[in-house]
Order: structure tokens, then C-alpha cells, then sequence
């Protein structure tokens, strides 16, 4: 910026005033809280510059009804902005861009859509001869937790169903660790109710898997004592009463005490699900899950595994 003497001393104008008027337009204004959704997000109001268009239209002084700009007393130039920071990769000096996910949103779906939309920039508007490099992706680490978690889930469920034939028997085994896949599939179906209820979409992320993983041996008691009354009734029967009869004759046994467990199952996580603050949202999803989960136990249980359980009964 090259300003004209003359006119600044025309004009009555000082640096000072240009330095002050130049600093306090060049700013960013905080506009306070904007509720989004289920979140807080800060509000701002861009006044920083962009252009040289933008500085020589910057009022240096008002006071007599006529606007002196800094236009009419200065000439202002669009260069080449002095180098403040490097950056190096591999020796060579780079231009790094640091991408940083929004609160609340998938990291693993924010990494593949960069990687989705650089190639595609790589291929239709970079240069050719134009290298990009992803370093620092969080989401590699995020990738890996994530299928550790489900793993656990897998060899927590192939576990349990080791323990259930150690016990039960192959038979009964089978049937009782096939309400663990249904009840998940249930629970599933339930999502929409806890969208509305959690005031977002409901992603599998952490907190679902985990709670998965913790009512994975919750989730066969309904199962277990349902199947076994039935295997009880039909084989003290001796075949003189249909198999569908033996099972509704065991669900009707058991259905209250059943339902009492569950119930008193569910009841602790249900305070958690009005649990305050940021916390609390956080949270919410894993007595939200473990309640669906359960509540999708009994439904299999008396629903689905006394009817399967009959009907190999008496084929």
C-alpha cells in the first residue's frame, strides 16, 4: 500500500487514523450461540479481508458527511503475502491443508469422501504434475477400533455360544444363540423410535457397539428359559401332546417371571437415558441400545424361539 502525502494532508488524515481504521474493520465479530439440532455451534460474522477491493474500501474518515476512503488517498496493491510458516515433506517444501471434521459427524465417512473427492480433483482440475499426499489421517486408528470392537463381538458371541453347549447341549445351544443375531436385527428395526427420541440419525459408532457387546450375554436369558421349559414339557409329555402345544403351555409358565427380569433388567438404564449435559448426550446412546436390545430378547424369545424350538421338537 503506497499512500500519496499530499492527499493524506488534504484530507486531514494521520496514519494512525489508517492503521486504527484498517484494524477494526479487519475482523471476525462473534454473533453469539446458534442452536443446531441437538447442538450449540458459535456463530460468526466474517468481516475479514479477501481482497485488495475489499481494503481500499475501508472509510478512513466521516466527519463531515464526506467519506474519505483509503482509495482516494493511497494505492493499494494485491502481492504476494510474505511467508509467515513452513512446511516440508520428504525434504521438499510442501502446502499442507489441514481438513477437520465437524462436530458430531462420522470420522470414518469424512476421511473416505477427502480421499474420494482429492482423486477426483487429482484427476480433473490439478495439474498433472501436482502430488498429493494424505499424512496425519485419524481415521486409520478411528478404522481400527472400530473393527476391534466388532471382533469382540464376534468371539464374545462365539463364547457364549460355547458355554450355552457346554450346558444345554448342541440342540438348545443352537436355538438360544440364534435370538442373539434376531434380538440385534429387532433392535435395529427400533432405530427410527430412538432417533426421535436422541433428536439426531443414530450411526453405528462406539457407543451402539459397545452396548451391543455388553448385553451380549444378557440377551439369552429370556432364551434360555423359555427353550428349556418347553424342552422340559415335551419330553415329560412322552409325545402325548403336540410340541406346539408344549410351547405355549411354556411360554405361558414362565411369561410373568420372564417379564419381571427384563423389566427389572431395564430398569437402571432408564434414569441414564435423562442424564444432563454434554455427558449425557454422549452417553445416552448405551442404555438407549441396551434397552432396545433387551426388549427385542423377550419379543424373540416368546415370539420366535418357543415356535422354532416346537416345531424341531416334532419333526
Amino acid at each position: 500500500m503506497n499512500v500519496d502525502n499530499a492527499r493524506m494532508q488534504a484530507a486531514n488524515v494521520t496514519f494512525n487514523d489508517i492503521s486504527n481504521a484498517i484494524k477494526f474493520e479487519n475482523m471476525d465479530i462473534s454473533g453469539g450461540l446458534l442452536e443446531v439440532g441437538n447442538m450449540r455451534r458459535n456463530l460468526q460474522l466474517k468481516g475479514q479481508f479477501k481482497t485488495a477491493y475489499d481494503i481500499e474500501n475501508v472509510i478512513i474518515r466521516n466527519s463531515t458527511g464526506n467519506p474519505v476512503y483509503l482509495k482516494d488517498i493511497a494505492l493499494v496493491k494485491d502481492t504476494i503475502k510474505e511467508t509467515s510458516s513452513y512446511a516440508r515433506l520428504d525434504g521438499k517444501n510442501v502446502i499442507t491443508l489441514n481438513i477437520i471434521k465437524r462436530s458430531g459427524e462420522n470420522l470414518i465417512e469424512t476421511s473416505d469422501l477427502v480421499k474420494e473427492i482429492s482423486k477426483e480433483m487429482q484427476t480433473n482440475e490439478f495439474p498433472k504434475d501436482l502430488k498429493v499426499t494424505i499424512t496425519g489421517d485419524q481415521s486409520i486408528s478411528t478404522r481400527t477400533s472400530f473393527n476391534d470392537l466388532i471382533n469382540s463381538i464376534i468371539i464374545g458371541f462365539m463364547l457364549v455360544l460355547v458355554i450355552l453347549m457346554f450346558f444345554m447341549g448342541i440342540t438348545n445351544a443352537f436355538f438360544v444363540a440364534l435370538s442373539v443375531p434376531l434380538s440385534m436385527f429387532v433392535a435395529f428395526i427400533f432405530l427410527p423410535l430412538g432417533e426421535v427420541i436422541v433428536g439426531g440419525n443414530i450411526t453405528l459408532n462406539f457407543m451402539v457397539l459397545f452396548a451391543l457387546l455388553f448385553g451380549l450375554g444378557i440377551i439369552v436369558d429370556d432364551a434360555i428359559v423359555v427353550i428349556e421349559n418347553t424342552h422340559r414339557i415335551f419330553v415329560d409329555a412322552k409325545g402325548r401332546i403336540p410340541s406346539e402345544t408344549a410351547a405355549r403351555m411354556a411360554a405361558g409358565e414362565v411369561f410373568v417371571p420372564v417379564l419381571a427380569g427384563t423389566l427389572t433388567t431395564l430398569a437402571p438404564f432408564f434414569p441414564l437415558l435423562f442424564w444432563p449435559g454434554i455427558f449425557g448426550k454422549f452417553m445416552i446412546y448405551l442404555p438407549l441400545m441396551l434397552i432396545f436390545t433387551l426388549t427385542a430378547s423377550l419379543l424373540v424369545a416368546f415370539f420366535n424361539e418357543s415356535g422354532v424350538c416346537s416345531r424341531f421338537h416334532e419333526s
